[in-house]
Formats: C-alpha cells, sequence, structure tokens
C-alpha cells in the first residue's frame, strides 16, 4: 500500500473520464452501501470513473469463469470530499488518543493507513471502489 508520502507528491490532475452509475453500467454487480452517509448526497446510486467501469466489467467476466456464480458486491464508490474528510478526522482523533506523542505528519502518515487523506484519496475522484465477492449470496472472506 501506497503511504501517504509517496502520495503527496504525484501531481493531481482531472483525468477527464466521465462519471457513470455503476447500477446502469454493470447490472450484474450488486451495488448495497454498507454506510449511509451517501445515501442523502446521491441516493442509493453509485458513482465511478468510465475506466474503473471497464476494469470492473472485464473483472467481473474474469471471476465469473473462474468461479461460476460469482458477483462482485460494491459497498463504496464515489465519496463526497465532505464525507472523506470526515472519515479522516476521525481516524485523526482515534489516534491521537491512543498516541498523543506523534507529531502532525506522524499523525497523518497513521491515519492514512486507515482512511486516505482526503487530498490523495481515490474516492473522491471516483477511481476507487470498495467491494467484496459474493457466492450463492453469501459473501466470501476477504480477511478484513
Amino acid at each position: 500500500m501506497l503511504g501517504y508520502t509517496d502520495l503527496v507528491s504525484v501531481p493531481i490532475r482531472e483525468n477527464g473520464e466521465k462519471f457513470f452509475v455503476v447500477q446502469r453500467a454493470l447490472p450484474g454487480v450488486i451495488c448495497r452501501y454498507e454506510k449511509q452517509d451517501m445515501i442523502p448526497i446521491l441516493g442509493e446510486r453509485m458513482l465511478l470513473r468510465r475506466g474503473v467501469i471497464e476494469r470492473l466489467r472485464k473483472s467481473q467476466a474474469t471471476l465469473a469463469k473462474m468461479i461460476p456464480g460469482a458477483r462482485f458486491r460494491i459497498v463504496y464508490a464515489y465519496r463526497h470530499p465532505v464525507v472523506q474528510e470526515r472519515y479522516f478526522q476521525r481516524a485523526m482523533r482515534i489516534i491521537r488518543l491512543h498516541a498523543p506523542q506523534l507529531s502532525p505528519l506522524a499523525l497523518r502518515k497513521r491515519a492514512h493507513l486507515l482512511v486516505a487523506v482526503p487530498e490523495v484519496a481515490g474516492h473522491p475522484t471516483g477511481g476507487a471502489v470498495d467491494l467484496t465477492i459474493t457466492v450463492s449470496g453469501r459473501d466470501l472472506d476477504m480477511g478484513t
């Protein structure tokens, strides 16, 4: 996993890819928010960039060949920057409680291991997706 200092130096630019509603673009993928914080913003819709949609389409086809009946279940896609900031600040508060001696930079680095720093996070760009694999209605153990 890339750390905060690895990502903070990467130049950020708009890539021009359009957002798509995942439920329309990938009808074979289950879309169900585990956290309800985006529902007031987008309803049940999930958004991702075209390139992510295409990679998911190919991956879903490969998965179906490897494990008949297996499907992706997306639990998070685009995340509004305000929501990302809220998650990150919560992680910082928790870590600060357990390690008050950390410098501000060390605190950001450690919090980034739990929730991406908003300036470098993939979810607010529509370029990140959280998913699991479901077979016969049951999620596979992904180890987290």
